[in-house]
Order: structure tokens, then C-alpha cells, then sequence
């Protein structure tokens, strides 16, 4: 397999972030390519970063801001648009409406079939959010 170019950025920044060393970056990128698992996932498994770390560095990368999921009380209107099946497959939880743009949460930011999904299914935009993706499988 390659490493997906996503992963090498991700390591990168955990290193730049102090959170793992060069060495251990590279060796979770191996293990993870070599077990043909998802590289944020295999850091989490392996706990060399925490989710609330992995979060961070997602927020810092990709300048998206970050929610407690527990904290928030979406409007019973937006929770009827969206399915909770629907919801529950794309690992999503809806949090406002704004027109034609719903915020979501999500703990896969990059996930770009998911987006796409929801724009074909509920015809809107959707704007991401992170979230722990623990946080989202209570929420459901």
C-alpha cells in the first residue's frame, strides 16, 4: 500500500506539535500502512495520542473549530431533515441550520464522500465541525 499523502501531514504535525518523535511517526505510518488501517485510528488504538490531541491538531490543521457534542442542543426541526440511520452511517451529529447550510458535527473531517452524500440526500451544504468521535456514538 502508499501512504496517503493526509497521513504523512498528520504525522508531521503531530511531530511538529511535540506529540510524538520523528522516529515514532514513522513507525506508526508503517504499522498502520502495513495493517491497511486508517492512521488517525491506529494512533488512537495505539494511544500515542489521546482524541482530545488528535482534535487539536485537526482544528490547527484544518482551522475548523471543535465542540463538545454533550454540550449542544440541536433544534428538534433540524434533528427531524436529517435520519438518524443517516446520521448514524456518516458518524454525524446535526447541530444548526442556516439556510442551506447545515453544521455538523464529525470526528472525520476529511471525509469527502460523506459530504458529498449529504449534499445529494438533504440538499445542503454541509460545514463541518469536530467533535470526539466517542462523544458522537453516545450522541446517536
Amino acid at each position: 500500500m502508499v501512504i496517503k499523502q493526509t497521513d504523512k501531514i498528520l504525522a508531521e504535525q503531530c511531530e511538529a506539535e511535540g506529540l510524538v518523535s520523528h522516529e515514532a511517526a514513522e513507525k506508526a505510518l508503517g504499522e498502520a500502512d502495513a495493517k491497511g488501517v486508517v492512521f488517525k485510528d491506529y494512533l488512537l488504538e495505539t494511544a500515542l495520542i489521546s482524541e482530545d490531541q488528535l482534535l487539536a491538531v485537526f482544528s490547527k490543521l484544518y482551522n475548523l473549530p471543535v465542540v463538545e457534542v454533550s454540550a449542544l442542543s440541536p433544534d428538534r426541526d433540524l434533528l427531524k431533515k436529517v435520519p438518524v440511520r443517516f446520521a448514524t452511517y456518516y458518524k454525524v451529529v446535526p447541530i444548526r441550520l442556516d439556510g442551506r447550510i447545515i453544521e455538523l458535527a464529525s470526528a472525520q473531517p476529511l471525509d469527502i464522500k460523506s459530504q458529498d452524500e449529504i449534499r445529494i440526500h438533504l440538499g445542503l451544504d454541509p460545514k463541518i465541525v469536530l467533535a470526539k468521535g466517542s462523544e458522537i456514538i453516545k450522541a446517536q
